[in-house]
């Protein structure tokens, strides 16, 4: 208790200008859920690509009387669902909507295209009604197994960690009918990314296919990706055969975990629940002259002709302000069930090291963690705030450049919309205090 006291102590202050959306704890009668899904694969608007395995959206939607909040998982690289977040909110009657992407390097992203985009959104919409249509009283059970599909990609420079578990939580009918089974594990799932068969849900998707194949069609499971920033699931790259042989493997291993965490889950007692949201701001810094000359030649090899971009990242020199530094707005939100049960999401990719401190320091009984949620507002915005690395590993790849683009290569690569408009900059050391501070907030007194 002692520790625990001393690392929340070190957490505690939060940025004035953090902006919170906090909602009261209700005495509900009755706790309800609901859950559907829908196929978003759409291959006829991606010039003609091809379906090895369907992508799904799907939603899990909990009402407590008092509040409603909508969980989304989709099978796809990154989020941008803001449009359809606020649909869901103002027509569905949601308080908090959190869309995490699994994060699939196979969701034909290369040709997303307005149409896609948009069929997308009304399948989401769609399922999200009838989950809201279907709610009926649940009790909440959650779990945790063992369970280890990705190692460490950075281990060689920074560190060995991986999460060795898969959390797990269910929502259960009074008759004992399973509604649906939400289910969140940090990897990259990267097994069929260069595999020549089509669309695919990679690991992920084997892993639903296992447990609804267990526990039956009427259950609708979800799989939501954690801190995976530095964890990739293997094998990856080199591989010339095998790829969804290899995602098969993984997600059947990942799914028996699931169901080995259903079989030792517990109840919640709470039947209310609260939320809180911020938005957090990110520091970034300004390169060093070497490192600004090797940004200006990536990015104008990645966007030739944008000239107008260029010349601005040209200016950026001009226009910082050292008293007011640039930085990056990102959201971070908490679901919580008193103290028995808590969901942090943030956006981008956060490092393993972050999960596993959540995990440590968080005033709950059992907690479950999604990265890779509500972070890219428009399609056409490059605000994404990408890998959320530690502080160590930011400086070790400042300090020794070759070595981390070795083992960190994202390290420096990190160059999206801030606050000062149309500029690109990278993290700044302080990024981890950053974070911890935000969410250690959300979780209030």
């Amino acid at each position: 208790m002692f520790i625990r006291t001393c690392l929340l102590l070190l957490v505690t202050p939060v940025f004035p200008s953090f902006a919170l959306v906090s909602q009261p704890v209700w005495a509900a009668a009755v706790l309800k859920a609901g859950a559907s899904r829908r196929d978003i694969s759409f291959p006829e608007l991606l010039a003609g690509a091809k379906v090895h395995d369907p992508l799904f959206a799907r939603v899990l939607v909990l009402d407590d009387g008092q509040h409603r909040a909508a969980i989304v998982c989709v099978d796809l690289l990154r989020p941008w669902f803001e449009e359809v977040r606020e649909k869901i909110r103002s027509e569905l009657g949601c308080t908090l909507v959190l869309v995490n992407c699994s994060h699939t390097h196979a969701d034909g992203h290369r040709q997303h295209n307005s149409k896609w985009r948009r069929a997308v959104g009304e399948q989401i919409f769609a399922a999200a009604k009838e989950a809201v249509e279907q709610l009926v009283p649940v009790t909440l059970h959650s779990g945790r197994a063992p369970a280890a599909i990705g190692h460490n990609r950075y281990g060689k420079a920074f560190t060995q960690d991986v999460v060795p578990w898969v959390n797990v939580l269910e929502a259960r009918a009074a008759d004992g009918r399973k509604i649906a089974v939400l289910f969140e594990h940090p990897a990259h799932p990267v097994l069929t990314m260069d595999a020549p068969g089509g669309l695919s849900a990679d690991f992920p998707g084997y892993a639903v296919a296992r447990i609804e194949k267990q526990l039956g069609d009427g259950v609708v499971a979800m799989f939501a990706n954690g801190c995976a920033g530095n964890a990739n699931a293997r094998p990856v790259y080199g591989v010339k055969s095998g790829w969804y042989d290899n995602a098969a493997r993984e997600g059947n291993k990942l799914g028996d975990a699931v169901l080995v965490a259903l079989d030792k889950s517990t109840e919640i007692k709470a039947r209310s629940f609260t939320t809180r949201t911020k938005k957090i701001l990110l520091p970034l810094r300004t390169p060093t002259l070497k490192e600004w000359a090797l940004q200006m030649a990536r990015l104008e090899e990645a966007n030739p002709g944008d000239v107008a971009m260029l010349q601005s990242q040209l200016q950026l020199p001009k226009k910082i302000d050292p008293n007011n530094p640039p930085g990056l707005e990102m959201e971070i939100n908490a679901l919580m069930f008193g103290r028995e049960w808590c969901l942090v999401t943030t956006g981008g990719e956060p490092f393993t090291e972050y999960e596993l401190w959540i995990d440590a320091v968080a005033p709950f009984d059992r907690t479950m963690v999604f990265g890779y949620t509500n972070d890219v507002a428009k399609p056409k915005e490059k605000h994404y705030s990408s890998y959320l690395l530690t502080d160590r590993a930011l400086a070790l790849s400042i300090k020794h450049p070759a070595q981390a683009s070795r083992f960190c290569r994202d390290a420096h690569r990190m160059h999206y919309a801030t606050t000062h408009e149309d500029v690109r900059l990278p993290y700044a050391v302080g990024l981890e205090g950053a974070i911890k501070r935000g969410i250690h907030s959300l979780w209030g007194e």
